[in-house]
């Protein structure tokens, strides 16, 4: 009898703990709003990057692109569950966008290399805003604050 009980109680501890496993898999809506999160999560490391201005150091600058990457890389693993063409999209504007400020010499000021910032920055926040706009139902709104 007792065995019976310790099977049983097993078997029923086996059974919850695969209903909780099964339940791990986000359904569209909660993927779609994950990755909602998170592609706002990268306005706010975009909005930080862009208010960068002609006293901020190369290091802040650095920082701020950090930043973005790290929120780029999970905006790109919650897209991973809505579309991979949304990652894709997604990777490539950033990647257009570091690579720009990876160009830049060290020795230049951020005046002088505003310009091609603020062009690659432009350009990525407009593929931000489709991306939002297509899948968030909306485009990302901007607080950035002008100096």
């Amino acid at each position: 009898m007792r065995t019976r009980t310790v099977i049983l109680c097993v078997a029923l501890g086996a059974a919850s703990g695969l209903a909780a496993c099964g339940s791990d898999t986000p359904s569209v809506d909660e993927a779609k709003a994950d990755f909602c999160e998170s592609v706002a999560g990268v306005a706010q490391a975009e909005e930080a990057l862009a208010n960068l201005n002609a006293e901020s150091t190369v290091d802040d600058a650095q920082s701020a692109v950090s930043d973005l990457e790290d929120a780029v890389s999970a905006a790109k693993d919650a897209a991973e569950e809505v579309g991979q063409a949304e990652a894709d999209a997604l990777e490539s504007a950033y990647d257009d966008l570091k690579s720009t400020i990876e160009g830049i010499s060290g020795s230049d000021t951020l005046a002088e290399a505003a310009p091609a910032v603020a062009e690659a920055g432009a350009t990525f926040k407009a593929s931000l805003d489709e991306i939002r706009s297509k899948n968030c139902g909306g485009a990302v709104a901007s607080t950035t604050a002008t100096t």
